[in-house]
């Protein structure tokens, strides 16, 4: 009797098991190296801000609080009016806190200035006196006149001081 020879066309039970726990455990360490890339991520993402340096913010809020003549806050909206725009011409600002996913953010026009905002406060110190006879401001936007001494404090979310000062609004 003559058997013929004919390549094979399939696999083993024991080729196909063989196979099977290779690939079972090279998508056990890719789950495990996708797991750990996340939880790097996330750690980076909270802690973004807390590293970040507020002087750019800082400066910024104290060139517009002292170069405003009107200043209204309400709702977590500071609005403030004077001359705040490029090469000191009459502009609104407005900075608002709001809630973007489950972080707080300050923006300024719309624009993201610092995330994981924990507190802003302006609070106002001194007002004009009543005797003072000078006229008001001009540049004041119809808000009401920039208080001549203001308390600003922010923190960060995680109760963090990243501001706290006392600005005396120049007097004209």
């Amino acid at each position: 009797m003559i058997q013929s020879f004919r390549p094979r066309t399939g696999m083993t039970l024991i080729e196909l098991v063989v196979s099977a726990l290779l690939t079972a455990i090279m998508m056990v360490v890719l789950t495990n190296i996708l797991w750990s890339t996340n939880r790097e991520l996330l750690v980076l993402s909270q802690t973004e801000s807390a590293g970040a340096s507020p002087k750019i913010l800082i400066d910024t809020l104290r060139r517009d609080l002292i170069n405003s003549r009107g200043l209204t806050q309400s709702n977590g909206v500071l609005t403030l009016a004077g001359f705040l725009g490029p090469g000191q011409t009459f502009g609104v600002t407005t900075y608002t806190v709001t809630q973007s996913g489950n972080r707080l953010t300050l923006r300024r026009n719309g624009q993201l200035m610092w995330i994981d905002i924990g507190a802003f406060s302006v609070a106002p110190i001194s007002f004009r006196d009543a005797d003072d006879t000078r006229p008001p401001l001009d540049g004041n936007g119809g808000l009401p006149e920039m208080p001549s001494i203001i308390q600003v404090t922010l923190t960060h979310a995680d109760g963090g001081l990243l501001w706290n000062e006392r600005i005396h609004h120049h007097d004209l």
